[in-house]
């Protein structure tokens, strides 16, 4: 959060119209294809949501980029990040609100549902605030160095981690929800969080991944893949990308950045990866959206 509070209105600004121009864009393209071009019945009733999902974002994603590209202490590496965190909040909060109503709808006590998977949002929330930031905090104070890390610090954080995972999907709340809200409230850096970051990195890269990829891939089936519904989702796709692309460069241009600057922080920006492919599973077991999409999902 202090990256946004360093970079003021600018992130905040691109990050807003990164999430709200390429959605609203790639909504009435669906919109447009529907009435206009024939597709299956399945595809038909999706397709609005699958150009919603191709037009979101995730902050994850662009510091896992950033830091392969070697940008991520860079001024324009600093800059993406705190307008990622905007839009990734952003998309966060329109894919909690699409979910929770699609299952309230699939439920037949429909407030009932809703109430409670607010609640236990809430619950998280606060539990991160008044809880579980406390702890971080009283961590880092009896920790000099991230060499002198201990074991049990690291284990409790784990548990906890694996808890509010374990307790958002008790409730219908994705499971990434409640590690990303405590991912935030860790402060970056020595010496917890690249301590944290040490020894997942490897395990998570090597291990978990590549685990995920493969049982992602076994479940493909290629043979019920047809060419229009193809043609149709990387059409959203590529229109996705170029919505994006313009919404970060108009308010970049606009904040006094350089033409190629806006550019190359448009495809920062404009990249998905695995969070956006563990979304699109989570709506395709909800039947909010078909399993056509998820080859157009799978690039980095």
């Amino acid at each position: 959060m202090s990256l946004v509070r360093k970079s003021g209105k600018k992130a905040v600004a691109i990050g807003i119209c990164s999430f709200s121009i390429p959605l609203i864009l790639n909504i009435m393209l669906g919109q447009l294809l529907i009435s206009s071009t024939p597709m299956e019945p399945m595809l038909h009733r999706s397709v609005v949501w699958i150009a919603s999902f191709q037009a979101l974002s995730s902050f994850h994603v662009i510091v896992c980029l950033l830091a392969d590209l070697n940008l991520r202490n860079s001024e324009l590496g600093r800059l993406a990040i705190s307008s990622s965190l905007i839009s990734g909040l952003c998309s966060c909060i329109w894919t909690f609100i699409l979910f929770i109503g699609k299952l309230g709808v699939s439920t037949k006590n429909q407030r009932h549902y809703s109430l409670l998977a607010l609640s236990a949002t809430s619950f998280i929330v606060l539990f991160s605030l008044f809880i579980f930031c406390p702890i971080i905090l009283w961590m880092t104070r009896r920790t000099p160095n991230a060499k002198s890390l201990k074991e049990s610090y690291v284990c409790a954080i784990f548990i906890i981690v694996l808890g509010s995972a374990i307790f958002g999907e008790l409730f219908g709340i994705h499971f990434l929800f409640g590690p990303m809200i405590l991912g935030m409230v860790i402060p970056d850096g020595p010496p917890l969080g690249s301590a944290l970051v040490n020894k997942l990195e490897c395990f998570i890269s090597s291990i978990i991944l590549p685990i995920y990829f493969v049982v992602s891939g076994a479940k493909l089936d290629l043979s019920a893949i047809s060419l229009r519904n193809f043609a149709i989702i990387e059409l959203l796709a590529f229109f996705a990308l170029l919505w994006k692309i313009v919404a970060v460069m108009l308010p970049s241009v606009y904040c006094k950045m350089t033409v190629i600057d806006a550019l190359y922080l448009g495809l920062i920006m404009g990249n998905q990866g695995i969070m956006e492919v563990l979304l699109l599973g989570k709506a395709q077991k909800l039947q909010v959206s078909v399993s056509i999409e998820a080859p157009s999902e799978s690039f980095p």
